[in-house]
C-alpha cells in the first residue's frame, strides 16, 4: 500500500512536517483518500497532541487547495486560531516552577 503514497516535506511556523498523501487509498467502489501528517520532532500540532494525524477524506477536498501541503497548511492555520492552541502555545513559552 505504501506505493500509493506521495511524500512531502513542509515547514509550518518553524516546525518541520512530513505529509504523506494517497489519493486513491480505497477501492474503485469505495473511493477514499488518506492523508498523514507527522511533526518531524514529535511535538504537538493544532490537529494532534501526539505529533501524528491520520485523516481520511475525499480527494476533491484536498485538491481544491491545489496540493496536499496547501491543504495541511490551511488546516493547521485554521486550528491554530482556537483558544486551546493559543493557550498551549502561551504555556509552552512560560517557565513553570512546578
Amino acid at each position: 500500500m505504501s506505493e500509493r503514497y506521495q511524500t512531502y516535506a513542509m515547514n509550518w511556523r518553524g516546525r518541520g512536517l512530513t505529509v504523506r498523501w494517497a489519493r486513491q487509498w480505497g477501492s474503485d467502489r469505495f473511493p477514499i483518500s488518506h492523508l498523514e501528517v507527522r511533526s518531524d520532532d514529535g511535538q504537538p500540532l493544532p490537529i494532534t497532541e501526539t505529533g501524528y494525524r491520520s485523516h481520511f477524506t475525499d480527494a476533491e477536498s484536498v485538491e481544491a487547495w491545489g496540493c496536499p501541503t496547501a491543504y495541511v497548511r490551511a488546516w493547521l492555520d485554521h486550528e491554530a486560531d482556537s483558544d486551546t492552541w493559543r493557550n498551549r502555545e502561551a504555556a509552552s513559552r512560560q517557565l513553570s516552577l512546578f
